[in-house]
């Protein structure tokens, strides 16, 4: 069966499989990731989000859930409930294709000098890297592994 035929929930569940099985290097599992992505409708997408998340990244600076949402020329108002789901997609991308966990450099408005994640925030990434099947001890000090390396990762990487 072709992903696109498939229904939301057996999306999902291929998804969730693959995270299971650690197989992300499998093209359906980055293939049923677009497709759902695509479903939620043409407001966000993640080849878009992902080049200014790196573009941020190779700037050396940080972007915020706003800054996102305009780059796929959407109000935030409009996207900021999916704007989780949409993240964890980029995630999951970012981990299949063996790079750094990107949307650890996507945070409040008011963090953008400091790149500190908030309690709601930094759960939803580090629960997000646990689905990959990553251990973590310390969620800060993961962040801020994962910033650095995103920033690193840029400089030679415009897009995953």
């Amino acid at each position: 069966m072709l992903v696109s035929e498939m229904t939301d929930e057996q999306l999902r569940n291929l998804i969730a499989n693959h995270q299971k099985h650690r197989a992300f290097d499998q093209p359906v599992y980055t293939e049923a990731l677009e497709e759902l992505q695509r479903r939620e409708g043409p407001s966000l997408t993640l080849d878009t989000t992902i080049k200014r998340i790196l573009a941020s990244a190779a700037a050396g600076e940080f972007l915020t859930y706003g800054d996102v949402a305009k780059a796929n020329g959407c109000e935030w108002v409009k996207v900021r409930r999916q704007m989780p789901r949409h993240l964890d997609r980029v995630l999951a991308k970012a981990h299949a294709r063996q790079a750094p966990l990107i949307t650890a450099i996507v945070v409040n408005e008011g963090d953008r000098k400091t790149g500190e994640l908030k309690e709601s925030s930094l759960s939803g990434f580090i629960a997000g890297a646990e689905r990959l099947g990553l251990q973590i001890s310390n969620p800060n000090t993961f962040l801020l592994e994962q910033q650095q390396a995103t920033f690193r990762y840029a400089v030679d990487h415009r897009t995953l």
